[in-house]
């Protein structure tokens, strides 16, 4: 059997605390014999092992598949042509969402959309590749990476 990643459920009754006239947030987060959904999303592997992979909002659904855009980051900013990158949510009409990488370059180096692709496909799962691409720029007076995506 696979693994999946999840939204992360604690047990116990000391997630007591409630909104205030929202009874449809708390019927979502808070479930029958005292299991709190958090807003974290996690990896039970095989073995039993449990990773954190990051937070709802962070993710990208991609069909019936979640996509940490902090793992794509961070896979796409361990490659040394590669200063910073940025992997946000693009509306899909088939899929939803989309995942899209907005990489800067390091200095001196270009790169083709094709190239990030290939990047990418060289250590992530499939569905995790980035299907679209964007460059941002280097602010070589600041020292300063500029990303194009707002919030990021």
């Amino acid at each position: 059997m696979a693994s999946h990643a999840r939204r992360a459920l604690l047990p116990g009754q000391r997630h007591d605390a409630r909104y205030h006239d929202r009874p449809e947030a708390n019927a979502e987060l808070f479930l029958p014999g005292g299991w709190f959904r958090t807003g974290d999303v996690a990896l039970k592997t095989e073995d039993g092992r449990h990773f954190f992979l990051g937070r709802i909002r962070d993710m990208i659904r991609r069909s019936d598949e979640s996509i940490s855009a902090a793992e794509v980051e961070q896979y796409l900013c361990a490659r040394p042509e590669i200063a910073d990158a940025a992997t946000v949510p693009v509306p899909d009409p088939d899929r939803g969402e989309e995942a899209k990488a907005i990489v800067v370059p390091a200095e001196g180096v270009t790169l083709t959309a094709r190239q990030v692709v290939e990047r990418a496909r060289g250590g992530l799962a499939p569905f995790k590749v980035p299907r679209a691409h964007r460059g941002g720029r280097h602010d070589r007076d600041r020292g300063a990476h500029h990303r194009a995506a707002s919030g990021r």
